[in-house]
């Protein structure tokens, strides 16, 4: 195959398709896959000390067991690994892994000045999917702008640069949870202060 090795921030990478094409010959201390057993079921013939696959209890389908590809799951909480172990009961329980995010909660357990200066509006931005709580913090913004008009003369702004239109399509009719997501979102969006921006580009 060729030789089609990208950098990226400084990673050195190369497409999935190349990945597999080369794994014969392939000599890795560990893979990691996100949410992708596919990918590992197709490294045959591949020298991997251990396998990982990183999965979210939003996206449990597997067409191959797991317990056939990959030596452990990585679960965000306690809990996400118990639901994933309820939905694959063939996979030990003990080789789930807690990998929790990165969210240090005492440092939101105290009260902190604000020095905001007066010709800066408080900015927030969310760059993130729709379906990873911008519903929530939507239904929050009239209660944060309550919160700081202590603080600043100036009304606080939000920029969502995320696209939600893919979302919001296929969502908005769902007899799931996401049908009342993708309606609170779309309401939220019109607020006051809230400018909605859609995808941006990485230039």
């Amino acid at each position: 195959p060729r030789d089609d090795t990208r950098i990226s921030a400084g990673v050195k990478w190369i497409p999935m398709e190349q990945v597999i094409a080369i794994a014969p010959v392939l000599d890795l201390d560990m893979f990691v896959s996100w949410e992708n057993a596919e990918v590992l079921a197709q490294l045959e013939g591949a020298k991997v000390g251990v396998r990982v696959i990183e999965m979210q209890v939003a996206h449990l389908q597997s067409s191959v067991p797991l317990e056939s590809c990959t030596d452990y799951i990585a679960a965000l909480s306690e809990w996400a690994g118990d639901f994933l172990h309820e939905q694959h009961p063939n996979f030990p329980r003990e080789n789930i892994v807690v990998f929790p995010n990165g969210v240090d909660l005492d440092r939101f357990t105290e009260e902190r000045e604000l020095d905001l200066e007066d010709s800066q509006p408080p900015t927030f931005i969310y760059s993130s999917s729709p379906d990873r709580g911008l519903h929530h913090l939507l239904n929050m913004w009239p209660d944060i702008r309550y919160a700081l008009a202590d603080y600043s003369d100036q009304t606080p702004v939000l920029h969502v640069c995320y696209g939600v239109e893919t979302f919001l399509q296929h969502s908005r009719w769902s007899h799931k949870c996401d049908g009342p997501r993708a309606i609170q979102i779309e309401s939220g969006l019109k607020q006051k202060g809230v400018t909605y921006h859609g995808k941006i580009g990485q230039d």
